[in-house]
């Protein structure tokens, strides 16, 4: 108890002590911070419009890019637009790590650096990241799918630690259009139980199974359900879920919410409402292929499809 009560005490001195530190060098000597910042004005955001085509459908971007460094300084803020055809979704890969620092306390307050994406039409957030904690962040695994053009904003903070300057992020976005992606059609009867589907039924990446109601079922609702339950391991699965086909669909969603959300409702013991079909069909796809995740018994992860 005692050595844990020290480690912590440790950790608070020595985050108090650098913020004392930076701040009261900033104070004393504004013209060495600003001849700092002078000095990595080569740090820059790089191109603006990043856009996706069939002639180019991967396109990699990040600060300092065009230097071939990755490194980021601080008080950087960059904005980047990405553009893809229609009826495609977007990937994007995050790779690097974030710098932050938290001063706790009463007078608590963050110095990290900042993500966010949203959808370039509505201005919707997507995905936003702020640090919790004033450990760094790595996104060596972490991947995200969209379904629309989407805007990047992300900006270092100027109050961080001017040592810790050093820290890299790296963007990798790439398209696929799902009319190019593998399809096999399956049908509901009304004699049919719920249907499971397992992930190693599509071995191959851009692969997809859409299940549809026969016209016994038209009055009836189609859902999905996942079976295997969340894990907060940083380990994100490569399963999307459509309402519709691949050529028209009217929402979607990933494996991964589908089983967080079943998570969160049993956490607050409230009823998970199912993903809910409202065309008649779903259909699932697999963006990456089996034997690449495989280790971590992603090929087991199951949903049930069932109709009321």
């Amino acid at each position: 108890m005692l050595r844990e009560l020290s480690h912590r005490a440790m950790q608070r001195f020595h985050i108090i002590s650098t913020f004392l530190l930076v701040t009261v060098y900033s104070l004393l000597f504004p013209q060495q911070v600003v001849a700092w910042r002078t000095e990595n004005k080569r740090c820059t955001c790089g191109l603006s419009d990043v856009t996706l085509s069939r002639a180019c459908q991967k396109r990699e971007f990040g600060p300092n890019y065009d230097a071939f460094d990755f490194k980021y300084c601080s008080g950087l803020k960059c904005t980047w637009k990405v553009t893809m055809p229609p009826n495609a979704f977007l990937a994007l890969n995050i790779l690097g790590e974030l710098r932050h620092l938290h001063y706790p306390g009463r007078l608590s307050r963050d110095f990290g650096d900042f993500l966010k994406v949203t959808d370039s039409s509505t201005q919707e957030v997507l995905y936003m990241y702020a640090f919790p904690s004033y450990k760094k962040k790595s996104y060596s695994t972490n991947l995200y799918h969209f379904s629309k053009n989407v805007t990047i904003r992300f900006s270092s903070s100027d109050l961080a630690p001017y040592q810790y300057h050093g820290g890299m992020i790296l963007f990798t976005v790439t398209y696929v259009s799902l009319p190019s992606i593998g399809n096999t059609k399956q049908m509901f009867n009304a004699w049919d139980g719920p249907v499971v589907f397992r992930r190693k039924q599509l071995f191959f990446p851009l692969t997809s199974i859409t299940f549809s109601k026969t016209h016994e079922l038209s009055y009836q609702r189609l859902f999905v359900h996942p079976v295997n339950e969340f894990q907060d391991n940083g380990r994100r699965s490569d399963v999307i879920v459509l309402d519709g086909n691949l050529m028209k669909f009217t929402k979607w969603t990933t494996l991964d919410e589908l089983k967080r959300s079943a998570y969160q409702g049993a956490l607050q013991r409230e009823r998970f409402q199912p993903f809910t079909s409202s065309t008649g069909e779903i259909t699932i796809i697999a963006m990456g292929n089996l034997r690449d995740v495989v280790g971590w018994d992603a090929g087991e992860e199951q949903l049930v499809l069932f109709y009321l």
